[in-house]
């Protein structure tokens, strides 16, 4: 009965059975409604409210979503919105359009950097350049303007000389002429790389300890052999041929040492399996290694002088590269290994091997290398420019990259550590050279050149900054082309006060399009805040990329054309003029020299003559008299087949030389040089119940000393020294058997043995 009633009662007032679903149509607002639906008066129905709701290329009118658009954001490129709806954007010539674009029937098209013959193949406000490439502004290379002008920052500018500016002519020295390296074998055997393909070089030397500098110059083909040239008179450019002996059968480049200090230089010649210390008799240091050891295979691109284990005595670093890298005949990798040789007394040489010494071995492509004190302590370090055959921000290849090996301080646990010289991906390149730049109010950097970006870097507690395309002095490419830089020189070319940077360039190989061989020598000039500015061959005088200094008639490289290499700087003739040397893939050694006033104060020639700490060609440093002078490394020239002067070309007339030691001696050349710097023996170690020194320092007394005293059991533990100079005293115990001294922060790099 109660069941009958309430079916009853439902019936009377229109209820629903509980048992079945609600109406889906019923709401009181759009959020009772599902996504994509809104609130009718008949429920909830397909619409939108606005724009939002609605797909790409519709707008919501009423309630519906249709075809249409409110603003040109909402069209496709080059559309306009005209009355809700997408058109063509209507223009009536190319003035309407954007920079770089063009007025076609549809609307504006952006051409962009598209290739073109005439300017009419470019967008608006942009011209087609000598090298066939739309470009923005007036010029990109120096033929897109007048001859009279130089293309500056994509400007056509007028070439007025500003008062310093650089110049240099072309020197003609007969001898040095007829000797032509020749093109390489390019028998291969299917390999990417194959024995000297990267050209020839040679070194400065005294080889007759006459006090001008001679020259010694290698060569990659057997038919013409390397010689050296004797400089026989000062104030001329008289070198001749007079040593082309079987001894440099096989040198594609060398170096100068003076392994005894008498004045006389040895030379070191490198080459393929080939690195020869021509003293008498002559050492064929390569045939020190192990039998069947492949480092043996080493192609010997670079090396410097040092002192490994800082006991005195000057010691060899060779840098190798592979003979051939890919393909059927790949060099066993560990041939490219970079060897160390140290002195072992009586003019015996061993390999210096070994945990302690295993970041020297080095396993990539060093093209070049450099020793200079990078963080500043008294230690050398050394720059290794490796070639990993990338460019800027490429992804690892496997390779190892260049890097600063930065000499451990003498109570560390270690000899060297290893700092790259870029972040992530940025520490991969192909380095060719090296030089030290003194940045204006921002200190040394280490500049390298590259296969596309050249570098400008900052090693800071941070770890490496490069700002070298903020600063101008990247040379990355010209249109069309991707740069090759190789051999640096860092000189104040105008004489402002700051330094400038040669890149000698050059194309890769193998033969490259014949656009990328016009890659002309070039100078940066660094202007106050420490910006650069390009100067091209043309603008400043040096030689550019011709067939005549190939000499050849039959080559891969685009019709025949000269590419710079490896690149030195010297005054032979010692007039006090600067000159530069630059050696190429192929073809003559190049000599171009500085032209100035002749009532331009000279250039100086310093010939360091050290006494606390032996050293030869590194380590040195030269600033103006003035307090405060920067002092600025020209002697770091690490290059590729090309050892430069041991002698330092500074302009300062009157100046400061620093030492290795830390010692600094006023100099006053009173004309070009060659002048003499000596060193005083400033400092006497006395071995007795306590260490005594006597420190004498040329420059300055030191505020405050240390000493690391190294023990038998080859621990090592700092002390402070106490004294007011110049007597000082120290109790380092009977246990040990060496010290080093630290003076203001800088170490001696010299362990000074116990009797």
């Amino acid at each position: 009965m109660r069941s009958l009633m309430l079916c009853l009662c439902l019936a009377l007032v229109g209820c629903a059975d509980p048992s079945e679903p609600a109406a889906p149509d019923r709401c009181a607002a759009d959020p009772d409604c599902p996504d994509a639906e809104v609130c009718t008066d008949d429920g909830c129905a397909p619409g939108c409210r606005a724009d939002g709701a609605c797909a790409d290329g519709e707008i919501c009118e009423g309630t519906s979503c249709v075809s249409g658009c409110r603003n040109p954001a909402d069209c496709p490129e080059f559309h306009a919105c005209l009355n809700l709806v997408c058109v063509p954007s209507p223009c009536a010539g190319d003035a309407e359009c954007g920079s770089g674009s063009r007025c076609a029937p549809s609307g504006c098209v952006d051409v962009g950097a598209a290739d073109c013959t005439s300017a009419s193949d470019c967008g608006h406000r942009w011209t087609c350049s000598s090298t066939g490439v739309c470009i923005e502004g007036q010029c990109a290379v120096a033929a897109d303007c007048a001859d009279d002008h130089r293309c500056e920052d994509g400007v056509c500018a007028p070439r007025s000389r500003f008062v310093g500016a650089p110049a240099f002519r072309r020197v003609t020295i007969p001898d040095l002429d007829a000797h032509v390296s020749p093109w390489p074998d390019l028998d291969c055997c299917g390999c990417v790389l194959c024995d000297t393909v990267e050209g020839f070089g040679g070194a400065l030397l005294d080889r007759d300890g006459d006090g001008d500098l001679d020259l010694f110059v290698g060569s990659h083909g057997a038919a013409t052999p390397a010689c050296t040239f004797t400089n026989r008179s000062a104030g001329e450019h008289d070198l001749t041929r007079d040593d082309c002996d079987a001894g440099h059968a096989g040198a594609t480049s060398g170096l100068a040492t003076d392994f005894d200090a008498d004045g006389v230089h040895e030379l070191l010649t490198l080459g393929v399996s080939h690195v020869v210390l021509h003293t008498d008799p002559a050492v064929d240091l390569l045939a020190l290694l192990p039998d069947a050891d492949p480092r043996a295979a080493c192609v010997a691109s670079a090396a410097v002088v040092t002192d490994f284990d800082l006991d005195g005595a000057q010691d060899l670093y060779i840098a190798c590269q592979p003979r051939r890298l890919t393909g059927c005949c790949a060099d066993d990798p560990d041939g490219w290994k970079n060897i160390a040789f140290r002195q072992a007394g009586s003019g015996a040489w061993e390999l210096l091997e070994g945990d302690e010494w295993a970041l020297l071995e080095d396993a990539g492509t060093t093209l070049a290398v450099a020793v200079h004190d990078v963080n500043e302590d008294g230690l050398p370090d050394l720059i290794l420019a490796n070639d990993t055959f990338t460019t800027y921000g490429d992804p690892p290849n496997g390779q190892r990259p260049g890097s600063v090996l930065v000499r451990c301080a003498p109570d560390a646990d270690c000899s060297y550590r290893r700092l790259e010289l870029g972040v992530d991906s940025a520490a991969w390149g192909s380095f060719m050279g090296v030089g030290i730049v003194e940045v204006d109010e921002a200190g040394p950097h280490i500049y390298l050149s590259d296969w596309g970006r050249n570098r400008l870097v900052q090693m800071g507690s941070d770890g490496p900054v490069d700002t070298g395309l903020d600063r101008g002095a990247d040379l990355t490419a010209i249109p069309g082309a991707v740069l090759f830089g190789w051999g640096v020189v860092v000189d104040d070319f105008d004489r402002n006060g700051l330094d400038d940077i040669y890149v000698g360039q050059g194309a890769p190989w193998p033969g490259p399009p014949p656009e990328e061989v016009d890659q002309h020598d070039e100078i940066l000039l660094q202007a106050a805040g420490g910006l650069f500015e390009r100067r091209g061959a043309a603008e400043v005088g040096l030689a550019l990329h011709d067939a005549q200094d190939a000499r050849s008639s039959d080559t891969p490289i685009g019709e025949q054309r000269y590419s710079s290499r490896g690149a030195v700087r010297a005054d032979l003739d010692m007039d006090g003029r600067l000159e530069i040397l630059t050696a190429g893939l192929a073809g003559v050694l190049r000599v171009q020299e500085e032209a100035v006033d002749e009532a331009e104060e000279p250039r100086c020639t310093l010939v360091p003559a050290p006494s606390v700490v032996p050293s030869f060609g590194s380590g040195y440093a030269v600033s103006g008299l003035a307090p405060g002078s920067t002092f600025r490394n020209y002697d770091v020239q690490g290059q590729m087949r090309f050892g430069a002067s041991p002698w330092i070309l500074t302009r300062y007339q009157r100046g400061k030389l620093r030492f290795s030691s830390g010692a600094i001696v006023a100099f006053d050349c009173n004309g070009p040089g060659p002048i003499e710097v000596t060193e005083p023996d400033w400092l006497e170690v006395v071995w007795a119940d306590d260490l005594a020194m006597s420190l004498d320092r040329p420059g300055g007394a030191p505020g405050t000393v240390r000493v690391a005293a190294r023990l038998r059991s080859g621990t090592v533990r700092v002390l402070e020294v106490q004294g007011d100079g110049p007597s000082y005293s120290v109790s380092v115990g009977a246990a040990t058997v060496a010290v080093m001294i630290e003076l203001d922060g800088r170490w001696v790099p010299r362990w000074f043995a116990r009797p």
